[in-house]
């Protein structure tokens, strides 16, 4: 399920990627997005809905953190 619509991707001559108009739909991506890199894969994500995400699971993250030894 976690790649499920992931897809490769080329970069033509000037480093730049075309992202599909159904990924855009499905991502939600309008007018700008985030690039978020989590080992060799990179996501795709709106602002406000990475902002959502982020913000409905930081007592998860900092529980982790803790468990891990790591200072957010």
């Amino acid at each position: 399920i976690f790649y499920a619509h992931s897809c490769s991707v080329k970069a033509d001559s000037h480093k730049r990627i075309l992202l599909s108009d159904s990924l855009k739909r499905k991502c939600g991506i309008k007018k700008e997005l985030l690039i978020i890199k989590i080992g060799q894969f990179y996501e795709l994500w709106p602002p406000g809905k990475f902002a959502e995400y982020e913000n409905a699971n930081t007592a998860a993250y900092a529980r982790y953190a803790d468990k891990l030894d790591i200072r957010l």
